[in-house]
């Protein structure tokens, strides 16, 4: 294999990662309006792969490609955000409204469980954004 195909597969391997994490993200936010926030950033991470991917598969300069990427722009800002704290002061103000211990729990866990799955998708982007900082560098 030439430098430029394991390149761009590695690449596409990291990417592969990246939705696969997002899409966990994704199905177990889907339709939860109060987890919003991280349904909207799977959403985002996922059409973020999808367009790098195509770029990629089109390009004939694949440094000029992630030079050039948005994609490569949102992973590197993405991991910036602090996501679950925003969610849990979201979770959490909506909650005190109903002064109920038993909800309260019940969010609280289904935080913690968002949270690692969320963290999964954060580590994806982190190793992708490496793999940039060697490629471009």
């Amino acid at each position: 294999m030439q430098p430029s195909t394991i390149r761009a597969t590695n690449i596409k391997t990291t990417l592969m990662g990246i939705r696969r994490a997002a899409a966990d993200v994704y199905l177990f936010t889907d339709k939860l309006s109060w987890l919003k926030l991280a349904h909207q950033i799977a959403v985002k991470s996922m059409s973020a792969v999808d367009t790098l991917q195509k770029d990629i598969d089109a390009s004939n300069d694949i440094d000029a490609t992630l030079n050039a990427s948005q994609s490569v722009i949102f992973f590197d800002d993405i991991v910036d955000e602090d996501v679950m704290s925003e969610l849990e002061d979201y979770v959490l103000t909506l909650t005190q409204k109903f002064e109920d211990d038993a909800l309260t729990l019940f969010l609280s866990e289904m935080l913690e469980k968002i949270e690692v799955k969320y963290k999964v998708l954060i580590k994806r982007i982190h190793d992708f954004n490496a793999l940039m900082k060697n490629e471009l560098d």
